[in-house]
């Protein structure tokens, strides 16, 4: 049978000394660690019939609950210390990649963030990125979004903007035409290209866990 631990904080606050350590054990149960940063690749997608592609990665600096008290029931939820997401252009032939934009989610966005590019201008010259998460700390509050215009050739935004351009290109599937496929992973990212011979993967880019920057693989 278990034990059952019920505090009387009426009798401890007689006794000053006894309500001092109680005080200590019960803060101790709900405390959290120093800020942690984690980064993880979020989304992609080429510019069609181009070498091009935009990439998105999301880093939070997250304080994680440590002890009984903290993590009751379900293990605790991690506070959030701050969020941000880097656009990046990389140019998949010449193995460049360049950040063109870091965005802050707006505060209403409590929980269940994320970001995903949308599209490309028909010129090429920007990219649509849409930041989201609920506007609670659980999945069945209503969800918010942000939608920028980020200049991908010029440094233009990001730029919020109420809707998206009729003309706004999406590629299919990933491809940047019918021969190469772009792939995004947590942590790097990837052309598949097909040959007469097969269709090999190439890693072109991968994620820095430290710094949260993509760099050239």
């Amino acid at each position: 049978m278990s034990n059952i631990f019920v505090l009387d904080w009426n009798h401890l606050l007689s006794r000053p000394g006894q309500f001092a350590i109680a005080l200590c054990v019960a803060l101790a149960g709900c405390s959290y660690s120093a800020p942690r940063w984690q980064h993880q690749i979020e989304s992609g997608i080429p510019l069609p019939g181009s070498g091009l592609a935009a990439i998105a990665v999301k880093s939070e600096s997250l304080r994680w609950p440590e002890g009984r008290i903290a993590q009751f029931p379900d293990g605790g939820s991690a506070k959030v210390v701050e969020r941000r997401t880097s656009i990046y252009i990389v140019d998949t032939e010449k193995r460049t990649q360049r950040l063109i934009a870091t965005i802050l989610p707006a505060p209403k966005i409590r929980s269940g963030f994320g970001v995903r590019i949308l599209g490309w201008s028909t010129d090429g010259s920007e990219c649509y990125v849409e930041l989201f998460g609920h506007s609670g700390g659980t999945s069945d509050t209503p969800v918010v979004r942000q939608v920028y215009r980020v200049g991908a050739t010029d440094p233009i935004g990001p730029i919020a903007i109420a809707s998206l351009p009729d003309t706004m290109l999406s590629a299919k599937n990933g491809e940047f035409d019918s021969r190469r496929r772009l792939h995004i992973w947590a942590t790097d990212v990837s052309v598949q290209t097909w040959t007469p011979e097969g269709a090999p993967t190439t890693l072109l880019f991968t994620l820095d866990p430290v710094s949260g920057q993509l760099k050239q693989r």
